[in-house]
């Protein structure tokens, strides 16, 4: 923080924001496990932002009928 800190104003956020995408675990590895495991695992350490993105654009690439039956899932109900 004190590295920071003794940097010029106007580079505190771009250093920052590189050090933040630095941390980020990045995207899901391919399956060792099972997929389910996997992609838990990767949740895991995922950031907020990323857990929103992925999950939308996986559900916006569902069927239908797969984004209905998961909606019945996560609100738990059982899937039609």
């Amino acid at each position: 923080m004190e590295a920071v800190l003794a940097c010029d104003r106007r580079d505190r956020v771009p250093l920052m924001e590189r050090f933040i995408e630095a941390l980020r675990p990045g995207q899901p590895v391919p399956a060792f496990d099972s997929v389910m495991a996997e992609a838990s695992h990767w949740a895991d350490w995922a950031s907020a932002a990323e857990l929103k993105a992925y999950a939308l654009a996986c559900y916006t690439r569902l069927s239908a009928s797969d984004q209905h039956a998961f909606l019945g899932y996560v609100q738990g109900r059982a899937a039609a």
